[in-house]
């Protein structure tokens, strides 16, 4: 299948080839390995430093992404009460290693939703978006499996937004 890369991080994931961070991710876990081989065909790895921004909120969305190591926070920016001040940026959930970011890469229109921040410095691996959508249409088997994972993100990133956006308002949450 071709020459696999490694990602060099700290020792637990020194030897983790990118075929094994997607299996075993929340997004890919359970899909054979002949598919987990089609999804790191268009998948590089990436490493960020603390507080560098990965994707900003309102941007074109490429990459659905996988943390491998470190900490990411999904961020929105929200206005000051009363419009009195700039906007700032609201933290909506911190990802951990093993879980998928930028699900806007593969939902039309394709426009990051959230801004990420690396909280420290993070080791990730980039699936591109339009290949993965390529993929999934031809392969209907990783579609589905893709499709539904990516939906009950997007609900939990839903309700987090919900919870904040209340919080920040100083409204109860119903």
């Amino acid at each position: 299948r071709g020459r696999r890369a490694h990602l060099q991080a700290s020792p637990e994931v020194e030897d983790m080839k990118v075929e094994e961070v997607l299996a075993k991710s929340q997004m890919f876990a359970g899909l054979s390995l002949e598919d987990i081989y089609d999804v790191a065909r268009i998948s590089r790895e990436q490493a960020h430093r603390q507080g560098e921004t990965i994707f900003q909120e309102g941007e074109e969305a490429h990459n659905l992404y996988i943390l491998v190591q470190g900490k990411v926070s999904l961020e929105m920016c929200i206005p000051q009460p009363a419009a009195r001040g700039p906007m700032r940026s609201c933290e909506i959930r911190v990802v951990a290693p093993g879980a998928s970011f930028g699900w806007s890469a593969v939902v039309d229109p394709y426009v990051y939703t959230l801004s990420a921040r690396c909280v420290e410095a993070c080791r990730s691996v980039a699936i591109d978006g339009a290949r993965l959508r390529d993929l999934m249409e031809s392969n209907h088997h990783i579609g589905y499996r893709v499709l539904k994972r990516l939906s009950a993100t997007v609900s939990s990133r839903l309700k987090d937004t919900s919870q904040t956006m209340a919080s920040e308002r100083g409204l109860a949450f119903l």
